[in-house]
């Protein structure tokens, strides 16, 4: 059983990459202007490590590129997984409930994603209370004569009998002897269950994503999300056992996958059970959200992805590129930088072909890679450009362009999902404190140009002791703060 593209629906014009053609094929979707998300959150036992992060941070911008870019709003749904063999054994280690593990590091999940600039999802779907409607699922999977019991009051999903098994993994059935799969799982003594028609127990790990997620979604789903290491067996499953029960030939339309996150020298992926894990507590204390989230974006979602600090300081190195254009541009649109006398239609050239390129770049399967040295580009050519010296006594070029330019960057940076402190409508009207600023680097200028260097650099030093950065642009400076 293959992909069947859809026929009816809304055409984006976007291509995604299809692990089971493993080819980029159309994005289309069921409802104009609107897709409908279901990703694979965490199962709560412990804190959230990196490799978990860079997931979310790419769906996170890959949900906020079809949005800000193609104005198609992302309806988001995630499962909390808070129950599990992890979490059970984690609070017999502990020697407190189930649920007190349970929810401290819920909670300590979405604090992460919230320090890390992440959207939360619309909706939030724990597994604990949502049992009746995976009880639903099986009992229905049961009556199709899909499902069994075993001897330990277990339900296994007959994965021979359903016929359509192997649609994202190509899977030899005939060698596998074992390919079930639990539906619900019989309790063992001491372990929290939950009263069945098939006794004492709870759910299996697959099943539980199946039935919340048509819960909300039913028997067509545009788009499912998690990690590569969820392609097979935990989507495989699902897919089954969703066609299954929906009596549908397929229930994802589109499955997208992150690649893993390594450390540097590693062979392995990041994975609490190897414990060679980064917190997100561990990431923040070293370095800001907006620096993993140009890591995470240097290459596609799709691609394995090294963490070490010399990826940091190449990320943090592009984001102060960044970060610097828009600082400088500011400055000559306060007035406290002077320009050279540029060409205003190589600019508006160059800006042009920029923004088709990033949305060509975005409709390949969400290039931010591609996009992100289109900025950079994009960047060294206006300031080039800028810079070039003016003739003297010649006017002083119009700078709205300049405007132009830096809101491209903003705008830009924004729809990937970057933060800009201090970014908003009343950014270039200036502050007294600002003001004062500006006053103390006039006369900084002044004394440069009398060749005072000494009381110059002391205004510089007192300066970024108190968190302002100085510019020298030739004759003239900008600041800006730190």
């Amino acid at each position: 059983m293959r992909w069947i593209q859809p026929k009816d629906g809304f055409s984006t014009g976007i291509e995604v990459y299809n692990c089971i053609v493993k080819r980029k094929v159309p994005l289309i979707l069921r409802r104009k202007y609107l897709a409908t998300l279901y990703t694979c959150g965490p199962t709560v036992y412990d804190d959230t490590h990196i490799g978990h992060a860079s997931t979310y941070v790419k769906l996170d911008a890959i949900r906020r590129i079809l949005y800000n870019h193609f104005g198609i709003r992302v309806f988001s749904v995630m499962n909390i997984t808070d129950i599990d063999d992890k979490i059970i054994r984690k609070s017999h280690e502990r020697r407190c409930s189930w649920e007190t593990i349970a929810r401290e590091n819920e909670d300590k999940f979405w604090k992460d994603l919230r320090a890390l600039d992440v959207l939360e999802p619309h909706v939030k779907m724990r597994v604990t209370e949502n049992i009746q409607e995976i009880l639903g699922f099986i009992s229905k999977l049961e009556k199709k004569s899909l499902a069994y019991k075993t001897k330990d009051n277990s339900v296994n999903f007959k994965v021979k009998d359903y016929g359509g098994y192997g649609k994202l993994k190509k899977v030899d059935l005939e060698e596998e002897k074992d390919v079930d799969f639990a539906l619900w799982k019989g309790a063992k003594d001491g372990e929290p269950f939950w009263e069945s028609p098939w006794g004492k127990g709870r759910p299996g790990w697959h099943v539980e994503c199946s039935a919340m997620a048509s819960k909300i979604f039913g028997s067509s789903l545009d788009i499912h999300a998690g990690g590569i290491d969820l392609k097979f067996p935990h989507h495989e499953n699902e897919e089954a056992q969703s066609c299954a029960f929906h009596g549908c030939n397929q229930w994802v339309n589109y499955w997208i996958h992150t690649g893993h996150l390594k450390l540097a020298g590693d062979a392995e992926k990041m994975s609490k059970s190897l414990k060679n894990t980064v917190s997100v507590d561990e990431l923040l204390s070293k370095y800001s959200a907006n620096q993993f989230r140009m890591l995470c974006l240097l290459s596609n979602y799709r691609s394995t992805m090294v963490f070490s600090g010399e990826a940091m300081e190449m990320a943090q190195r592009i984001l102060n590129k960044f970060l610097s254009f828009l600082e400088d541009t500011e400055s000559v649109l306060r007035g406290n930088r002077q320009i050279g006398d540029f060409d205003q239609t190589k600019i508006f050239d160059k800006y042009s072909q920029s923004i088709q390129e990033i949305d060509l770049h975005l409709r390949d399967d969400f290039d931010t890679a591609k996009c992100l040295q289109v900025l950079q580009d994009f960047i060294s050519f206006v300031n080039k450009e800028i810079n070039f010296p003016s003739n003297e006594g010649q006017s002083s070029p119009e700078i709205g362009i300049i405007r132009i330019c830096r809101e491209f960057i903003l705008e830009s940076l924004k729809n990937f999902g970057f933060s800009i402190p201090g970014e908003n409508a009343e950014s270039l009207h200036g502050s007294p404190a600002d003001n004062v600023l500006d006053k103390i680097i006039e006369i900084r200028n002044s004394l440069r140009k009398e060749k005072n260097f000494s009381a110059a650099d002391a205004i510089r030093d007192g300066l970024k002791d108190v968190g302002v950065e100085i510019k020298d642009h030739g004759q003239f400076s900008s600041w800006s703060r730190r």
